[in-house]
């Protein structure tokens, strides 16, 4: 070992008084790296599936804006964290020395590729506590060139050593509600998360064990909780009896399972003990269930929940085996579901007087998540006779809304392989289909994926609303410079425009709210979807079946037959595909399609990669449009407040100082917007987001930025090149977005790493 220098015990030193790990390396990054003699650092963060790590600190901002890898020998990173083995490599292109290593350890040079970035020398060491892996530290290129010297590894292993042991807890990929107690001094991280231990292995509430092995009272479990989810905290007392009346028509069982209870109901306010606040779509249920104008809720320990209902805590694993299938799902009054194609379109759904259980459930399931505006409905077994679990995607975000049984998880499945006319024998290998079916009068599709896993077989459901209208162009919350952009492009008689981004993005929004600018009844528009979600009056579309042989290329080559002026094609795949969309811009027409890209930097690259001719795609190139979708805070309690100097210093700092001033803030006046503290507010439903808004970054088609395609330059001086030409990134629109007052950083933070 040898000996570390004043200044680099300094560092850790500051590291170590340090409340934030992230604060701390924002803070010390250049001298860290300047400790170092690194060009870079990253930190990685084990995922929540516990397969995955992540990049949680970076100290590079280019074109990647996550790294994520596989546990495993097919990154560098991946293999340590899979060995927990410290590793040093001279050069991450020596695939002979990295074979000697490990036969089958190679160097993930995918991320070299998407920002343009050459990676040599890298020092990779495990964070680990308690000999379990909490993340790994990677230092990238000695500033000097050549391998690393011996001293930057022990500098690197005694900042991974100190990482663990004093900011593990931020490493998790979730907080918990005792984080109060520690901060408190009430308990030692230790022994919180030996606690979660062994709450986890005996099934136990880990606030019974708090209780019992550490001495914290109720009260102060009461105060953690409270504090966390901003909510009063009901202590339990036993001379306090809840009225009987309340409890009738409710469903005891239900509300055991979840831990819930009604203490007082005057129609006006109801007050209800939980023991899960954070939990919004049980929330969500109870205000569905309990007749009152608003419902006030307490938080309270689950045990406790337990004895206002008479029932004896031994009995808690019990509970599942009386859940009835009212229990499952809130009832689907008025609500009217045909999944049977061949019906017409006045036929009424099945009655249910005759569905079976298992019918009703599927139903109901799908009622509910269409009433409350879901956009994927995920139905996914568990282990042996647990109780599978019902999963709603709303805003991007999923969370489990209702249990099904284990008896009656594969019934469910096979029934909606039945309504989307899957094979319901065949259980080794995935399925995709679609289901149509009238809800309130209203046909609506749904995109159906069977995926068989270790416990059985998954179900997912994204749901279509066939005939949605396409939202206004300046409904999209484009900057005006953004705005004034995409208006230039679509004035090109002919060229390839692309909207990209990630799975859910919002691309298809974003596209036809460009096109309904265009149709104007003087185009001919020819739109190939897979599938078609929006429809618009003017435009021809059409529906791709890729497993009957209709592919996106093969729909473009047809619809160069039939005179369009304006082509949209779904999505560019594969080489084919992107040549013909390539071959129809250069041959007048104006193209647009979507890709699967983190930023538009990028998207020329991947098109590159495809095979596409660098001359003819920067001939075609007018412009690209990357883009994702944010959580908005909710118009009705969001509040204003006066941001403090450290948070206008970070909104400078990534926005760039370079460019801050083009924003004109007076910070003297500027206020911006946060989360309220309504739980109860009837928009949000408490959460204190509601709905989502795009934020964008647009490239432009400019004579220099054709040079650099033709040429195949890398990521790199296409980002600066397209910045000089007014490109600003997702995260300076983000921030634009946070002045405007729509969105606050944590949320911008979910989505747009730096």
């Amino acid at each position: 070992m040898v000996e570390l220098d004043d200044a680099f015990k300094e560092v850790l030193k500051q590291m170590s008084a340090a409340e934030r790990l992230e604060d701390c390396l924002w803070e010390l990054e250049s001298q860290l790296l300047s400790q170092f003699q690194a060009e870079r650092f990253t930190i990685y963060q084990k995922d929540a599936n516990g397969h995955e790590i992540v990049s949680m600190y970076r100290t590079s901002r280019d074109a990647v804006e996550e790294i994520r890898l596989h546990v495993s020998p097919a990154s560098i990173a991946g293999y340590v964290a899979q060995t927990q083995q410290s590793l040093m490599v001279d050069d991450a292109y020596d695939s002979e020395y990295l074979e000697g290593v490990n036969n089958q350890l190679q160097f993930d040079h995918s991320f070299d590729q998407a920002s343009g970035y050459l990676t040599e020398a890298m020092i990779t060491v495990p964070i680990i506590w308690k000999e379990k892996l909490v993340g790994v530290l990677q230092v990238i290129n000695n500033v000097k060139g050549g391998p690393f010297q011996d001293e930057t590894y022990y500098m690197a292993l005694e900042v991974a050593k100190l990482i663990a042991e004093k900011f593990r807890y931020e490493l998790k990929t979730g907080r918990g509600p005792y984080d109060q107690l520690v901060q408190d001094g009430r308990l030692k991280l230790d022994q919180l998360e030996d606690a979660e231990t062994k709450a986890a292995s005996t099934s136990k509430p880990i606030t019974e064990i708090l209780r019992k092995d550490y001495e914290i009272t109720s009260e102060e479990i009461g105060r953690a909780l409270s504090a966390f989810y901003q909510l009063p905290f009901h202590n339990y007392a036993e001379d306090f009896k809840i009225d009987k009346a309340l409890l009738e028509n409710l469903n005891k069982n239900f509300m055991a399972t979840n831990y819930w209870v009604p203490i007082s109901n005057d129609g006006e306010k109801a007050v209800i003990l939980i023991a899960d606040p954070s939990n919004e779509e049980l929330i969500m249920e109870i205000q569905n269930i309990i007749r009152a104008v608003y419902c006030e809720f307490h938080v309270a320990l689950g045990e406790d929940i337990h004895k206002y209902l008479g029932i004896d805590v031994k009995g808690n694993s019990k509970m599942d085996a009386f859940t009835n299938l009212d229990t499952l799902i809130v009832d689907a009054r008025g609500l009217d579901i045909s999944a049977d194609a061949k019906k017409e379109e006045d036929d009424d759904i099945l009655n249910q007087d005759q569905e079976s259980q298992v019918i009703q459930l599927v139903n109901k399931i799908i009622a509910k998540a269409y009433n409350d505006g879901v956009s994927d409905i995920h139905i996914e077994p568990h282990k042996g006779a647990a109780a599978g679990e019902v999963r709603f995607r709303v805003d991007g975000v999923c969370r489990t809304v209702m249990k099904i049984p284990a008896s009656l998880m594969r019934p469910a499945v096979s029934r909606i392989k039945i309504l989307s006319n899957l094979d319901i024998a065949e259980r080794r290998k995935p399925q995709d289909g679609k289901i149509s079916l009238k809800i309130s009068g209203k046909v609506v599709e749904l995109r159906v994926a069977t995926l068989p896993v270790v416990n059985g077989e998954s179900a997912v459901m994204r749901i279509l609303a066939a005939g949605d209208k396409a939202m206004p162009f300046d409904k999209l919350m484009l900057s005006d410079a953004n705005q004034e952009s995409v208006r230039d492009f679509i004035a090109n008689p002919h060229g390839l425009i692309l909207v990209v981004g990630p799975t859910g993005s919002g691309k298809t929004t974003t596209l036809h709210a460009i096109l309904a600018l265009l149709n104007d009844g003087e185009r001919k528009i020819l739109t190939a979807e897979d599938p078609v979600e929006i429809t618009q009056p003017g435009l021809q579309q059409v529906q791709v079946l890729p497993k009957a042989g209709y592919t996106f290329a093969i729909a473009l080559r047809a619809f160069l037959r039939c005179d369009p002026d304006i082509i949209l094609i779904g999505e560019m795949r594969d080489h084919e595909t992107a040549g013909a969309g390539v071959e129809a811009s250069l041959t007048g027409h104006l193209v647009f399609s979507t890709l699967h890209t983190n930023s538009a930097p990028e998207t020329v690259i991947r098109l590159l990669d495809i095979g596409l001719d660098p001359l003819n795609f920067a001939d075609c190139l007018v412009g690209v449009v990357a883009q994702r979708l944010v959580r908005t805070l909710c118009p009705k309690c969001k509040v204003p407040h006066k941001p403090n100097e450290e948070l206008m210093h970070r909104l400078k700092h990534f926005y760039g100082e370079e460019y801050y001033p083009e924003l004109k803030i007076d910070e003297e006046t500027i206020e911006l917007r946060k989360m309220g503290d309504k739980p109860t507010c009837d928009k949000c439903l408490g959460t204190g987001t509601r709905g989502r808004v795009g934020i964008h970054e647009v490239l432009k088609g400019t004579t220099e930025m054709k040079k650099l395609v033709a040429k195949r330059a890398p990521v790199a001086p296409i980002r600066d090149q397209a910045i000089a030409d007014g490109m600003r990134t997702l995260m300076q629109d983000g921030i634009w977005k946070i002045f405007k007052g729509s969105i606050d950083f944590e949320q911008l933070q979910r989505v747009c790493h730096h």
